[in-house]
């Protein structure tokens, strides 16, 4: 089976260095001096495991004629750019949106708890006063969800529609017991928002948040804890934008 990795962040080097030291036959598709390196050292992951394994680069997307699985990596907003013109073919999953906003859902909890803290993600899942804002976000976007006509599902890690099928204070002790498995297991984890943050990029704000807010106005659905967050983590995007536009 043959993988096609779109974008070489922290996701793609991860599911890409650990395709290709199983042996799978993996390209992953980076750009510039990333592209190089990449080419040049091979993948290098540390933590959990540590391991270096050679992968296959390539920074043009039209250069890839077949792959068995496509996987894409890159923000939201280099989504567009990426495929527009690639004459890349998709399969249709049944439910895929179920899967979709079950990830979805738990990605915003976490995401805007990260940013707003700037702490590993152990750290704020592990503090009641924390991780009951991360509970009342996944809570008010599976509200949300709900509204839409979309299920919900539980993942092996983050059981989403049990979260927002039980009460607070149940949803609450889940996350404080996901956090104490995280300090033991991935100390250093960061959500991928804050390591951009970190890194001085760009946030994805309006395609996450903002979308939320928009399809909460259209259903006339309460998200009171996501709108604080929108307006927060905005400012910090707007503020980090300009230092971009004028380094």
């Amino acid at each position: 089976m043959s993988f096609v990795i779109v974008g070489a962040g922290a996701l793609g080097i991860i599911i890409a260095g650990h395709l290709a030291k199983a042996g799978q036959d993996v390209t992953l598709v980076a750009r510039g001096k990333r592209a190089a390196f990449l080419r040049d050292n091979g993948i290098t992951l540390t933590g959990l495991v540590d391991f270096n394994t050679p992968c296959k680069i390539v920074e043009n997307v039209g250069e890839i004629k077949t792959a068995d699985v496509l996987i894409i990596a890159v923000k939201t907003y280099d989504m567009e750019g990426v495929l527009a013109g690639s004459d890349i073919h998709s399969e249709a999953l049944y439910m895929i949106q179920g899967v979709e906003w079950s990830k979805f859902t738990s990605w915003i909890g976490l995401m805007a708890v990260a940013v707003l803290t700037r702490v590993e993600t152990h750290k704020f899942l592990s503090h009641v006063g924390t991780a009951i804002i991360c509970a009342r976000l996944m809570r008010e976007v599976a509200t949300l969800a709900n509204a839409l006509g979309i299920p919900l599902e539980d993942a092996p890690l983050l059981p989403v529609q049990t979260i927002a099928a039980g009460s607070e204070q149940e949803a609450v002790e889940t996350l404080l017991q996901l956090g104490a498995l995280m300090k033991k297991n991935a100390p250093a984890h960061r959500v991928s928002t804050l390591q951009d943050l970190i890194s001085g990029k760009r946030l994805e704000v309006e395609e996450t948040l903002g979308y939320v807010m928009k399809k909460a106005a259209e259903k006339g659905v309460s998200i009171p804890t996501v709108d604080t967050c929108y307006r927060l983590i905005s400012v910090i995007d707007h503020t980090l934008s300009r230092q971009l536009a004028n380094p």
